[in-house]
C-alpha cells in the first residue's frame, strides 16, 4: 500500500489537456515525442476511469460508461508506441475528461 501512495500522481487537467492537444493536432509529433505523450495520455486514462466509477457518473451516463471501457481496452492494448495509438489515447482521454467535466465530476476545468 505504501509503494502505491508513494507512486501516486495528482490529476493534472491542464497537463492533461496539454497532452491532448499535441496527440490530436494537425502535426504528429517526432517518434521520440510520441512514445513519451503516450506513456502519460495512458497513465491519466486510470485516473479518468477512477474518477468515473467513484463518482457513479459511469452508472448514470451510458456514454461515460461505453469510454470507460474503451479507456480500460486502450489502457491493456500492448504499447506499440505508434501515432495511432497516440490518438486512440488521446483521444479516449478528451472524451471521458469532456464528459466528466460537463457533468460536473471534475471541477476546475473550463468547459
Amino acid at each position: 500500500m505504501l509503494d502505491r501512495l508513494r507512486s501516486w500522481t495528482p490529476f493534472d487537467a491542464d497537463a492533461l489537456l496539454d497532452d491532448i492537444a499535441v496527440a490530436l493536432g494537425e502535426v504528429t509529433p517526432a517518434t521520440s515525442e510520441v512514445a513519451r505523450l503516450l506513456h502519460r495520455l495512458r497513465s491519466a486514462l486510470p485516473q479518468l476511469v477512477g474518477i468515473a466509477v467513484a463518482s457513479g457518473a459511469c452508472r448514470k451516463v451510458e456514454y461515460v460508461a461505453v469510454l470507460v471501457r474503451r479507456a480500460r481496452a486502450v489502457t491493456e492494448q500492448p504499447d506499440t508506441g505508434t501515432a495511432l495509438g497516440l490518438r486512440q489515447a488521446g483521444w479516449c482521454c478528451h472524451e471521458l475528461l469532456d464528459q466528466l467535466v460537463a457533468g460536473g465530476y471534475i471541477k476546475g476545468v473550463p468547459p
